[in-house]
């Protein structure tokens, strides 16, 4: 039985997640995750990358903020 490709992307967004979060607060990546701009674009796409691993944080029953200190 092949696995779930969905539960395989997930994972390792969930990972690259990690990595981010343990990267020093000077890089660009790390900066990016907490960038909030003044106002929300209306064009493109309206799932992001940030919203997708909460998504996928919370199909995995993963408190998001525990997952990110």
């Amino acid at each position: 039985e092949a696995p779930d490709i969905m539960q395989a992307i997930r994972v390792r967004r969930i990972g690259y997640l990690g990595h981010v979060i343990r990267y020093p607060d000077n890089r660009w990546c790390k900066i990016m995750l907490s960038a909030c701009g003044p106002h929300q674009i209306k064009k493109g796409p309206r799932l992001n990358w940030w919203k997708c691993v909460q998504k996928d944080l919370t199909c995995f029953k993963i408190n998001a903020a525990s997952a990110c200190s």
